[in-house]
């Protein structure tokens, strides 16, 4: 087997195709390896070349790695998250703990479903959710911002699961709702944590142990994570009783089982997504802040552990509002009564 033009000794995988390592310049980085067979990576230039074995897995992150690809002597694309330009996005820099991540992403990027409102099916592309939430200053919903932040964690060297879950949160008695949320489960250094910072107003601010536990209290917000069979179940206290938000397996989701379900809920016309707005912020106080017509009306809600209070909102208003409450200008309600850009 020849060398590579990298100089670089070839590995030993016993696939057709080899795949060679050689110095770059790469800090932080998720490479997408669908198709390949091994990695040889180098912690340091030239220094302790390690083949890495991939079969079965969609992706390996590695932390000030540097690396290359080349293939067949033409060097290969390699697909980098830029951790620092998302640390820049919620207001961070150099390498902070999991735990401010969390919060700082929750209080910086709004939840919104603009897109599947306009008619627009959403990509869970790695590079498409950078573009679009880190480059763009947009927001998204679940399955695009849990799954920004396990670009993020996995750049800073986490290992991420992903769990689909049925929302509950307010549903009528008896209902069973599609799995149409998404979940983190998130292990570094020795700890397993429950994170999520893509389901609106009832988003937890912080994170949680993986599994029963609590409760947890979040600027004046109390949640706990309880077992009911094989599911883990969230709760949150509302007033006096405790409400659950969403439910889970234990087994995490394939990502084809989270395409098919973000699918439907940015395509299908019943799905509230599509067919209806929702905007929401969690400021640094811990408040909720939503623009939405789910209830039927346009209503601007905002809610602390107090209480709660509804203002019903002139469309006319909207491009404003999103603009200067919620960091989305671009967008007004338009003659069909939908929102739509402003062109």
């Amino acid at each position: 087997m020849e060398a590579c033009l990298c100089g670089v000794p070839p590995c030993t995988c016993t696939s057709d195709e080899t795949y060679h390592a050689a110095p770059g310049d790469f800090r932080g980085l998720q490479l997408k390896i669908s198709d390949i067979d091994c990695v040889r990576t180098a912690l340091e230039p030239h220094h302790e070349w390690r083949q890495t074995a991939t079969q079965g897995r969609r992706s390996l992150s590695f932390r000030n790695v540097n690396v290359y690809f080349c293939h067949c002597r033409r060097w290969e694309r390699c697909t980098v998250f830029d951790i620092d330009a998302y640390l820049a996005r919620i207001g961070l820099s150099g390498r902070p703990s999991l735990a401010e991540i969390h919060r700082s992403h929750v209080h910086a990027i709004p939840f919104e479903n603009l897109d599947p409102s306009c008619g627009r099916a959403v990509s869970l592309d790695v590079d498409h959710l950078a573009q679009k939430i880190v480059h763009g200053r947009r927001g998204g919903y679940c399955f695009e911002q849990n799954l920004l932040l396990k670009a993020a964690y996995e750049a800073l060297g986490a290992e991420v699961e992903t769990y689909l879950a049925r929302v509950r949160w307010r549903a009528p008695a008896g209902a069973i709702r599609p799995r149409a949320h998404l979940v983190l489960g998130v292990r570094s250094e020795g700890m397993t944590w429950h994170a999520d910072v893509g389901f609106g107003g009832g988003t937890p601010l912080e994170l949680m142990p993986f599994g029963p536990g609590g409760p947890y209290e979040q600027s004046g917000w109390l949640f706990r994570i309880v077992e009911e069979g094989p599911e883990l179940v969230l709760q949150r206290l509302d007033g006096v009783s405790w409400g659950d938000v969403y439910s889970f397996s234990k087994v995490p989701s394939p990502f084809v089982d989270i395409e098919t379900s973000n699918w439907f809920v940015s395509t299908n016309p019943s799905s509230p997504f599509v067919s209806g707005l929702i905007i929401g912020r969690r400021p640094s106080d811990g408040s909720v802040e939503i623009l939405s017509d789910w209830s039927g009306a346009l209503l601007l809600t905002r809610e602390t552990v107090e209480g709660m209070t509804k203002t019903a909102v002139d469309p006319r208003q909207v491009a404003q509002i999103l603009e200067t409450s919620f960091g989305l200008p671009g967008f007004q309600i338009g003659s069909e009564g939908r929102i739509a850009r402003i062109e």
